[in-house]
């Protein structure tokens, strides 16, 4: 992990993102955002700093 500076402190950077195919049961993109939104909590509640794609 790289740390940044700002204003001669140390910056933390940690991302979690989730990933929704488009072969899912989504049949609408708000059905895909929806799918999306549910692989980055599992992200999240995995642990962060990560990618989790819904199957």
């Amino acid at each position: 992990m790289e740390v940044f500076a700002k204003d001669g402190r140390p910056v933390h950077i940690k991302t979690s993102i989730g990933v929704a195919e488009l072969r899912l049961k989504a049949e609408t993109v708000s059905d895909l955002m929806i799918c999306a939104d549910q692989a980055l909590y599992d992200a999240k509640n995995l642990g962060r700093n990560r990618v989790e794609c819904l199957k």
